[in-house]
């Protein structure tokens, strides 16, 4: 449900999201979202690192696929 799983979004280090409801964002539960984040520079590995926020209920954030794409130089 929303409010319960909350937390902050970082790749690299940077913090991209923060208290980040993904039930909230994606209108409940068992439906799809989309993020995107573009300009993070990674040179043989990416960091996505996600934190739970002191009020998150649950405490282990979620995250079901992630694809990376490069930018065109």
């Amino acid at each position: 449900k929303a409010g319960q799983r909350v937390f902050d979004v970082a790749l690299q280090d940077a913090l991209v999201l923060k208290d980040f409801d993904v039930a909230k964002e994606a209108g409940g539960a068992r439906r799809s979202l989309v993020k995107e984040f573009r300009g993070v520079q990674a040179a043989g590995s990416l960091i996505v690192r996600l934190t739970p926020t002191a009020a998150a209920v649950i405490r282990s954030p979620i995250l079901c696929g992630i694809e990376i794409v490069a930018d065109k130089q």
